[in-house]
């Protein structure tokens, strides 16, 4: 069960944690103005924005992030999207590295499947994808940009502190007990 500050009745969330509903994957849906956001440049990265996701950004974006045991679906959904969509790719030594998704609607852009390679951390990329999408959702008329991020992903809440996002809300689930 998906629970957020809204949920009702008063009280679930509590009731529930009394029944023995384990809770899991808290997610901290964050927004930030286009504003304070610059496109960072980072020493040996080189991004670009494509209207299509490449073999390269699926690579990293669909099969080796949580995508890849549902690479069919996955792809269904992004085919999904149209022309609203930007499929960023930061790439380091020209090795990809990491990938983000922008899709912009009106004057919002939401960050969608952020993945940066296990093996190419701490470089940059994910700081790079994240500001190139930025400066792409600006120049499509976007000022603001949302995302959600799960809160036990302290290096991903880091990168969006840095880059001048904050908290709107979140949400939780809770799981119902397993059957003896």
């Amino acid at each position: 069960m998906q629970l957020t500050p809204v949920s009702a009745p008063p009280g679930l969330d509590a009731a529930l944690a009394g029944r023995g509903w384990e809770l899991e994957a808290g997610v901290s849906i964050q927004i930030a103005s286009l504003d304070g956001l610059a496109e960072p440049e980072a020493p040996g990265v080189a991004t670009a924005v494509e209207e299509e996701p490449d073999a390269d950004w699926f690579h990293v974006a669909g099969e080796r992030s949580r995508f890849g045991e549902a690479q069919d679906a996955y792809r269904g959904f992004l085919a999904r999207i149209g022309p609203a969509a930007g499929f960023a790719l930061a790439r380091l030594g020209g090795e990809p590295a990491a990938a983000g998704l922008g899709v912009v609607r009106g004057d919002w852009a939401g960050v969608f499947s952020m993945f940066t390679l296990p093996e190419r951390r701490r470089r940059g990329g994910g700081r790079a994808v994240l500001g190139t999408l930025a400066g792409w959702a600006r120049r499509r008329g976007a000022s603001r940009l949302y995302l959600q991020v799960e809160r036990d992903n302290p290096g991903a809440l880091a990168l969006y502190a840095g880059a001048g996002f904050r908290e709107a809300y979140g949400y939780h689930y809770r799981r119902a007990p397993q059957a003896p």
